[in-house]
């Protein structure tokens, strides 16, 4: 007898596989996004609107929206901190203390 799985299984019997081997497929939507399916199934059905590409496709995309989106929030972070500052700066010209002008626009910046 051998244990598998803390369960006594006599030696004549057959153990199937504990689980079907997972595959993997890369798709390309028409938007321009990205993803992959997982699947231990025979076949795996592509989701609608999507093509089949290879891994390193798949990679290369993804690397260039993890760029877009780190240079979009680049610009949002530096679009904030122009807004505070403006804010602060008018704050501070309508004679407004400098803690509260600072508390009132937002602004965390140096001076």
């Amino acid at each position: 007898m051998r244990k598998r799985n803390f369960v006594e299984v006599p030696e004549s019997v057959a153990v199937a596989s504990s689980s079907p081997e997972l595959r993997t497929m890369y798709v390309a939507y028409a938007s321009g996004a990205v993803a992959f399916v997982e699947s231990n199934e025979e076949t795996i059905s592509l989701p609608d609107g999507t093509k089949e590409i290879t891994r390193q496709e798949y990679e290369a995309r993804l690397a260039e929206l993890k760029a877009a989106n780190a240079k979009h929030v680049a610009a949002l972070r530096a679009d904030d901190e122009r807004r505070t500052r403006e804010d602060y700066e008018a704050l501070s010209a309508a004679g407004v203390q400098e803690a509260t002008a600072r508390r009132l626009s937002g602004y965390t910046g140096e001076l």
